[in-house]
């Protein structure tokens, strides 16, 4: 039996093992050849060329790496859309504060100096060229007297379009009405996008 016939017998015994009843032999074997010279069609056609396979498997990696950094962007956002948690100084009453969506500020008073609250938050924060405490003199010969010189925090962690920002200033001032001086100093967070 040579390879011709081995071929035309397995075609034969799909074309019998296919008939029912009365339906003809003829009809099923042509429908058989009918499939076998048929061209492939277009798409399949395409996906047999190796340079599109590969344009293909190339476009769809690009894809879900895009997606997988639109995840991880927004993953990273949102841990930025939260206010910088900040102590409060040891000791200190709150006088005043006020919230909003995306912003709180409270104000503090203490009976320390403000070198003793400048030292406590500048041993706690972050310290770099964007972060930091610092002093500032407010005449023109420095002066470590209560009242000429103030001190400013700042934390800032904004991303992108997300804002994160801690600032704290710290003043030696007179209470409101009276002559007694102590050091405010005020706590203000923003926070969102």
């Amino acid at each position: 039996m040579d390879e011709e016939d081995v071929v035309s017998t397995e075609t034969d015994q799909q074309i019998y093992d296919e008939i029912e009843g009365d339906q003809d032999v003829e009809d099923v074997y042509d429908e058989y050849e009918a499939q076998d010279d048929a061209e492939p069609s277009f798409v399949s056609g395409l996906l047999q060329s190796r340079p599109i396979r590969i344009l293909l498997l190339s476009l769809g990696a690009a894809i879900i790496c895009l997606l997988l950094v639109a995840i991880g962007l927004n993953l990273f956002k949102s841990g930025h859309n939260q206010p910088v948690g900040v102590e409060v100084y040891p000791g200190a009453t709150l006088v005043t504060q006020e919230t909003q969506a995306g912003f709180d500020r409270r104000f503090y008073s203490t009976s320390d100096s403000v070198q003793q609250v400048l030292n406590f938050y500048a041993g706690r924060l972050p310290k770099d060229d964007i972060n930091g405490c610092k002093k500032i003199y407010t005449d023109k010969t420095p002066s470590e007297e209560p009242g000429h010189y103030f001190a400013q925090c700042v934390v800032d962690n904004s991303v992108l379009d997300v804002s994160q920002r801690l600032s704290i200033s710290i003043n030696y001032q007179a209470e409101e009405g009276t002559q007694n001086f102590k050091t405010f100093f005020a706590i203000e967070r923003n926070w969102g996008g």
